[in-house]
């Protein structure tokens, strides 16, 4: 059996105006051998049918229909599910940039990343125009394509980074193994679990700005 390289972690509520350009963004990949997770978190609109729909069509993504319980919920059951390498967690409003999963997963690959952090764009609904995010800019801007950890900066670790889940590539063994579960949890609690971070000039993840 063919080794998965990413589990794409989708957790799914009432998003049915972006849910099918999120998916084409995944599936459209060039990368091989990855699977992805939608947990639908208990729509009400037709959410859950456009992802059954999907998942008729293409065997990479697996389909999870659940009570509503949260996005944090909804992310612990992909996880529990997961077989990738690595995990991306995508918001359902949210998409890729085409083409750059490969990329990304042989730059975490290449630096035995814990953890490898992509840059962030903005997409603008009204306006069609996509900018850097502004909120995920670093006060103590990463040097890209070094490998370090908290321990390295202990005092202002936390200014390093965007403490977002977004456009980050996890190590799952790390992750399930840890024990860490998605509620209140932020992801700058998650980055200390690793001992191998390393920060990409590379654009992957686009949220949508409503």
């Amino acid at each position: 059996m063919q080794k998965v390289s990413v589990s794409v972690i989708i957790p799914v509520y009432n998003k049915e105006k972006y849910l099918r350009q999120c998916l084409k963004s995944v599936l459209s990949q060039d990368l091989e051998a990855f699977e992805i997770i939608a947990v639908d978190d208990g729509s009400t609109d037709s959410c859950g049918k456009i992802l059954d729909e999907y998942a008729a069509a293409d065997p990479r993504l697996k389909v999870i229909h659940q009570k509503n319980a949260s996005c944090g919920f909804a992310r612990n059951t992909g996880l529990d599910l997961a077989k990738g390498e690595y995990i991306l967690f995508l918001d359902s409003d949210d998409f890729l940039h085409q083409n750059k999963l490969r990329p990304a997963y042989e730059f975490a690959v290449s630096h035995d990343a814990d953890i490898a952090v992509f840059l962030i764009e903005e997409f603008n609904d009204a306006t069609g125009i996509s900018q850097p995010l502004h909120y995920a800019s670093y006060l103590k801007p990463p040097v890209f394509g070094r490998v370090f950890s908290w321990r390295n900066f202990p005092d202002d670790f936390f200014l390093y980074f965007y403490a977002g889940v977004e456009s980050k590539l996890c190590r799952r063994s790390l992750l399930q193994n840890s024990g860490i579960r998605f509620r209140a949890v932020i992801v700058a609690k998650i980055m200390t679990l690793f001992s191998h971070i390393c920060f990409s000039q590379r654009k992957l993840y686009i949220p949508i700005y409503i």
